[in-house]
C-alpha cells in the first residue's frame, strides 16, 4: 500500500509543481527499484508517467 500512496503522491507533486524532467526520471527510477509485488500499481503509475513526460515535451 506503500508504494500505492507514493506513486499517487509524486505524480500529484509532479503535476501541481511541473517539476523538470530530470527530477521526474529519477522518482521513475525509484518507483522502479522499490517497486516489489505492486506490478499493477506501477503499471498504471508508468502509463499516467508516460503521459506526464509527453505533456512536459
Amino acid at each position: 500500500m506503500n508504494i500505492v500512496l507514493k506513486s499517487v503522491f509524486s505524480f500529484i507533486y509532479m503535476y501541481v509543481f511541473n517539476v523538470k524532467k530530470e527530477f521526474l526520471y529519477n522518482v521513475f527510477d525509484v518507483i522502479w527499484l522499490n517497486i516489489g509485488s505492486s506490478g499493477l500499481t506501477f503499471f498504471v503509475f508508468y502509463e499516467l508517467l508516460k503521459i506526464k513526460i509527453l505533456y512536459l515535451i
